[in-house]
Formats: structure tokens, C-alpha cells, sequence
């Protein structure tokens, strides 16, 4: 058989077209050639080029909408700027649409723009979602909502008495359209971050262990409170940032009857962002099991308002906040393997150094990262001290905007 004839015979068996298909590493230009060489070809690696939707410029929302193939999409990702006036509110508004043609959905991320308010009920319909990654606008509640840090009293729908006489119409259609954020039917997932949420921190604690404990099989939880809504919420006293995750916990342990404690997640990666602090010890391990916790990442930033500075975490963090005794102590959590700091203060520093001193062995296996904005001259000499080769079992490196204390014995691992 001549080369030709060959060729057309292998491509006339759908069967061997799906093996290449299913071989292929993910390349979307590959694929859509492959999509237009004729109708078989089209048939075949259509549902693998929509098998992941990615969205990075404005105004591409309408697209995808009107596609057939949909139904075969697992990963769907829109990161735009997080920029109010890229803002394209015909587009966001349609997610809702979008998402309800994606019934095989497993891997949902949004990030820089407002999520539209039915969206979590969209997300509902997908069956095998294991994966949700939303990062609000950071400025959300003043960008769009046009809120003041004085606005204690916005009701679950973000309306207060007279809030129409000073904010535009079309914050008010913003706020109708995004303001609640109701995620609490979210079930089965294997990993869920939240980063910037805002708006009534009440109702957000309550959805947040509703969703807790509809997924069980949960390994990986990130969150963190958008700036705005720290300094807003927490203006009248009616709510505290620094135990909201501690209330997270004990709500989580206890039955919706108030009593039986129930089973503990599992968790191998947890991220406490902006106004989330572990604190006490016999709260979080009401939340998961922490032997088996395998990395963390802080932030321990000071948190400002429009005229300075409202929380003075990282000074206080020295004293208390964080539970650095815990999450770098080999016995509470021996499969620690990385640590990620937005800052390095005094206490972390001392904790490390007893590592060193204590169980080099954990050390050994521990990668630590911190945001290199915020080291002295003074912190920088005392960490290569820490990590001086000869004598410590550790080594450093700058990677991009970070510090990395690595172990020496991986050193060509990708950090």
C-alpha cells in the first residue's frame, strides 16, 4: 500500500483518530487545524479543542455562547484585568448562559471581574466540578458598588436607606447584579480558593461552612477578604476579621443541631490571605486533619483605609496572630513541605531558627517563600546566616519577587 493510500486509510478510522486525538499534548492551534481538514477531522477534534475555554480579553464572552461543542468542555478559565473600566457588563452577564453549556465542567476559575449573582446556581448544574478558583476585584465594594468605608448597614443585597441619592445608577444595576454572593450549593469539590469575597461577612460565614461541609474530599482551601470590606465591615465593631477563621472552625465542627463535631477534612494545602489568620490551635484542627497538611501560604500584610493605616497586622502579628508554633512544629504537622510568607517578621524567623536547632531533619524538607519587598538588609544577612552552605542543611535563591530558603538536597527542583 503506497504511502498516500496509507495515510487516507489511517484517516478514515475514527478509532484510531480518537487514539491521536487523546495522545495529543493540549496545543489549540494544533487542534483547530486538525478541525478544519475535513468534516471526520472536524467531528473528532472538535470536542478536544473545546475541551478547555480560556478567556483573557474583553468581549469575548459572546463566542463561545453560541457553540455547539460545549457539552465537551472540563476546564473553563476567564482572567481579565482587574480594571473597572475594561468592564464589559453585557459579556460578564452572560456567564450564567455560558456555564449552563458546560454540563461536563470540572475545573471553573474567574478572576478580575465581578461574578454575576445566579452564577453559583449555573455551577450547580455541573455534576463532576471539583475545581472553583474566584478572585474577586480587589477594590470591588468602592470600584463598583460605590461604597464607603462608612456604610456599616448595607443590607444581604447591599442596599441601605437613601444609598440611591448618592451612588450612580449604575452602581446600583452593579449592585443588583453582583452585590450577593451566594455559593453555598457548591458540593463535591476538591478545591476551592476564594480570594477578595466582600460584601456581609455574616452571610458569608455561614455559606462558607455550608460549602465546608458539602465537600468532604476537599485537599485545597484558600481565602481572603477584599481590604474594603475588612475596613467597612469591621468600622462599627459588628465584625472582627482577626477570628473569622477561627469561627469558620468551631462553626464547621459542630452540626447544624448544635452538637455531634463532624469528621475533619483532609486537607494538603491551605491559604489564610488578607483578614484570615490561624490563631488558635483548637480551632483549625476542628477544620482538617493537620498531620496531613502539606503546604500554607500567609499573608500577614498590614491592611489600609483611605487614609492610612487600619490594622497594624504585621506589628501584631509579632506578638500573637499567627500560629507559627503550630504550622512549623514537626509533631502537629510532620508532612509540612512549604511555607509561604508575605512577610518575614521576627517570630517566623525565630521559629525557623529553631528548626535548625531542633529537628533539621523537618527543615531539610521544608521550602520557605517570601515576598522579597519586604526584607532589610538586616533580615537578608540573618537568613544567609540561617542558610550559610557547610553548615545548615538549607540554601537560598531569589526566584522572580521572592526569597526562597530551599533544601539543599533538591536544589534543581522548579520552586
Amino acid at each position: 500500500m503506497s504511502s498516500p493510500a496509507a495515510a487516507s486509510a489511517f484517516a478514515s478510522i475514527s478509532e484510531l483518530l480518537l487514539l491521536v486525538a487523546e495522545n495529543l499534548d493540549r496545543d489549540t492551534a494544533l487542534f483547530a487545524q486538525l478541525c478544519r481538514v475535513n468534516r471526520r477531522f472536524n467531528a473528532i477534534f472538535s470536542p478536544f479543542l473545546y475541551r478547555a475555554c480560556d478567556i483573557r480579553t474583553t468581549g469575548r464572552m459572546s463566542g463561545p455562547r453560541t457553540c455547539s461543542h460545549l457539552a465537551h468542555t472540563k476546564s473553563f478559565s476567564l482572567r481579565l484585568p482587574d480594571n473597572s473600566g475594561d468592564f464589559n457588563l453585557d459579556d460578564v452577564a452572560s456567564a450564567p448562559e455560558l456555564i449552563r453549556k458546560m454540563p461536563a465542567l470540572e475545573t471553573f476559575e474567574w478572576a478580575g471581574q465581578p461574578l454575576p449573582h445566579d452564577a453559583p446556581q449555573a455551577l450547580k448544574s455541573c455534576q463532576n466540578l471539583k475545581s472553583v478558583h474566584i478572585t474577586y476585584p480587589e477594590e470591588i465594594e468602592g470600584d463598583y458598588f460605590e461604597l464607603a468605608e462608612c456604610d456599616w448597614d448595607v443590607n444581604e443585597q447591599g442596599w441601605k436607606p437613601g444609598i440611591d441619592k448618592y451612588c450612580s445608577k449604575k452602581s446600583l444595576e452593579y449592585s443588583r447584579l453582583f452585590y450577593a454572593q451566594d455559593l453555598s450549593t457548591l458540593a463535591g469539590l476538591e478545591s476551592l480558593v476564594l480570594e477578595h469575597i466582600y460584601g456581609n461577612m455574616h452571610l458569608w460565614e455561614r455559606h462558607l461552612v455550608q460549602i465546608l461541609r458539602n465537600c468532604p474530599d476537599l485537599r485545597k482551601l484558600g481565602l481572603s477578604v477584599a481590604r474594603q470590606a475588612i475596613v467597612r465591615c469591621g468600622g462599627n465593631g459588628s465584625w472582627e476579621m482577626w477570628g473569622f477563621l477561627d469561627r469558620l472552625c468551631d462553626a464547621y465542627s459542630l452540626s447544624p443541631g448544635g452538637s455531634a463535631p463532624t469528621t475533619s477534612l483532609q486537607l494538603r494545602s491551605l491559604g489564610a490571605g488578607t483578614g484570615v489568620y490561624v490563631t488558635e490551635a483548637t480551632s483549625i484542627d476542628k477544620l482538617t486533619n493537620l498531620s496531613l497538611l502539606e503546604e500554607v501560604e500567609l499573608d500577614v500584610g498590614n491592611i489600609w483605609n483611605g487614609r492610612g493605616v487600619e490594622h497594624y497586622v504585621f506589628e501584631v502579628e509579632e506578638t500573637y496572630v499567627v500560629n507559627y508554633e503550630l504550622l512549623l512544629s514537626p509533631d502537629a504537622c510532620p508532612n509540612m513541605r512549604r511555607i509561604r510568607l508575605s512577610h518575614m517578621g521576627r517570630r517566623a524567623f525565630d521559629n525557623l531558627k529553631n528548626l535548625h536547632r531542633i529537628n533539621q531533619d523537618f527543615l531539610r524538607r521544608l521550602v520557605v517563600e517570601v515576598d522579597n519587598n519586604n526584607w532589610s538588609e538586616h533580615w537578608l544577612k540573618e537568613w544567609i546566616d540561617l542558610t550559610f552552605p557547610g553548615t545548615t542543611p538549607t540554601g537560598w535563591v531569589w526566584k522572580g519577587k521572592s526569597l526562597i530558603l530551599y533544601p539543599m538536597d533538591t536544589p534543581s527542583e522548579d520552586w
